[in-house]
């Protein structure tokens, strides 16, 4: 985490008797802990092909990420997000679960 520091400015009106001093406000800031890659990757978009065929707006939306928690990034730009994913799907390798063992019907006898 990481803080930053603010002075405000001071501010007076003619209609206002109120005046506001410079006072020091410190704001906590949140860090991304993940870079632009790696979170096309958890989406599912292949960063690579991404940034070769529209570099302009790969360069948007990482420092729109940059700025932002991944979290708010992708509840900001989800509409945007979705249709990127259809064009860059990242090519991975699908494991298949292996197959379960099919129960047999067992009769009840009385």
């Amino acid at each position: 985490m990481k803080y930053i520091k603010y002075d405000f400015i001071s501010i007076s009106t003619e209609n206002s008797t109120r005046h506001f001093t410079n006072k020091p406000y410190i704001c906590l800031v949140m860090e991304n802990t993940i870079d632009f890659i790696t979170y096309l990757t958890s989406k599912k978009i292949d960063a690579g092909k991404f940034k070769g065929v529209e570099p302009e707006l790969y360069q948007k939306l990482e420092g729109i990420f940059s700025q932002t928690n991944p979290d708010s990034f992708t509840a900001q730009k989800l509409f945007l997000i979705n249709p990127i994913r259809r064009k860059y799907l990242l090519e991975s390798q699908v494991e298949t679960a292996p197959s379960k063992p099919k129960m047999k019907f067992k009769p009840k006898m009385k």
